[in-house]
């Protein structure tokens, strides 16, 4: 945080360190500067927010804010002592009733909170082209498990349709994710919940079973499945190249703005088969380093950041806003209805892939081995290293 002197005022700026840079996040930063004149928030974008925030710690420069993971993707940082107590805070703004269980959860280690969430994502979704669904007869809402998924597929894949469900590949995390779902699809979620625990090596058959279904989903991807991004894959999910296309719920932002593209009749969403009624998540959280805990304008900034007002405007796009007493009258009603299948689930897992369920070494140990089974995809050895990897819990 620095100060700039002119004539007139006295401005102080407050650095925010993010990849999540949007009209989201531009509403909520001129919602708090209008309240603020004399505080101006400036946006650094991170391209690899872990490694970025990671360097400028260890350079001893920390920007003031920053957004990332948290759950255990935290621990590293802990262990290093580099994130703020902000425990003051949630009890001056009585946080603590205002915030979903599993919110507070992700950012209260040992009693003591380190960060303030901003959204929470689903993960096990599986949306669909309702038209190509309804042409070649088929009703997705009656598939109830990832093996049921691939006898669909296998029937998708003799049609004039062809791709049942386009499948990104370039990057090893899409696969990845593709895999927890399974594995919480077909053995539940009290043995997806026991892996999270770092009891890997107790559950490798079961892991075993679910990397064989992973890969025959992976079967029946396109040719070009290898070198092809999510963002590349999501657009041409909407252009209706697929039936199926696999995402959290951040991938519906881009099927609100196309004109005659109408949830509920063009495309709608689901649970991914075998998962309905869990709830598997990701989140956001906003970090202070620790000499700017007690500073009384990056307190002004979080106590905003926190406000059932700014919590509205950042989740709106997509995601479950932390807080419960967030207005939902303005959202799509896609994220209404999941913020209904919320509400109502019986559970809800964290995810492995996507931050809150492993530890940053886990991931990239991860990333890493998918990245050389998709060249050979052998079964055995890929569920024997996944299942050590997880079984980690230090």
């Amino acid at each position: 945080m620095e100060m700039t002197n002119n004539s007139h005022t006295s401005m102080t700026t407050i650095e925010l360190e993010t990849n999540a840079v949007g009209d989201q996040l531009e509403a909520v930063i001129d919602s708090f500067q209008q309240q603020y004149p004399n505080l101006s928030v400036t946006v650094t974008k991170a391209t690899n927010p872990k490694l970025d925030v990671k360097t400028r710690i260890l350079r001893e420069q920390p920007p003031d804010v920053w957004t990332g993971w948290p759950g255990q993707s935290l621990y590293p940082y802990l262990d290093s002592g580099v994130v703020g107590d902000i425990s003051h805070l949630w009890e001056r703004n009585d946080w603590e009733q205002s915030y979903h269980e599993l919110a507070i959860e992700a950012v209260r280690y040992d009693g003591i909170y380190r960060a303030l969430p901003s959204g929470i994502n689903r993960i096990n979704l599986l949306y669909y082209n309702a038209n190509l669904a309804e042409e070649i007869e088929i009703n997705p809402e009656t598939i109830r498990s990832p093996t049921e998924l691939v006898d669909v597929l296998d029937q998708i894949d003799d049609t004039s349709i062809g791709t049942g469900m386009i499948q990104p590949m370039r990057d090893p995390w899409t696969v990845l994710t593709l895999f927890e779902l399974v594995l919480l699809g077909e053995h539940g979620a009290n043995v997806f919940n026991s892996i999270v625990d770092g009891n890997g090596r107790q559950h490798e058959r079961e892991i075993r079973s679910a990397f064989e279904v992973t890969r025959s989903i992976t079967e029946y991807a396109t040719d070009d499945a290898l070198y092809l991004p999510h963002t590349k894959a999501n657009d041409r999910f909407v252009e209706g190249e697929s039936v199926f296309f696999q995402q959290g719920s951040w991938a519906a932002r881009k099927y609100m703005d196309p004109d005659g593209y109408e949830y509920g009749t063009d495309w709608d969403v689901m649970a991914f088969p075998g998962t309905e009624g869990e709830f598997l998540h990701n989140m956001n959280a906003f970090f202070v380093s620790p000499g700017m805990v007690e500073d009384e304008n990056i307190e002004r900034f979080l106590e905003h950041l926190g406000s059932r007002e700014s919590q509205s405007q950042q989740t709106s796009g997509c995601g479950i806003p932390p807080r419960k007493d967030v207005q939902t009258g303005q959202f799509h009603p896609v994220i209404t209805d999941q913020i209904s299948e919320f509400e109502q689930s019986r559970s809800q897992p964290s995810s492995i892939i996507h931050g809150l369920g492993c530890r940053p070494q886990q991931l990239v140990e991860l990333k890493s081995l998918m990245a050389q089974i998709l060249a050979d995809w052998d079964t055995d050895q890929a569920a024997k290293e996944i299942a050590e990897i997880l079984d980690r819990t230090e």
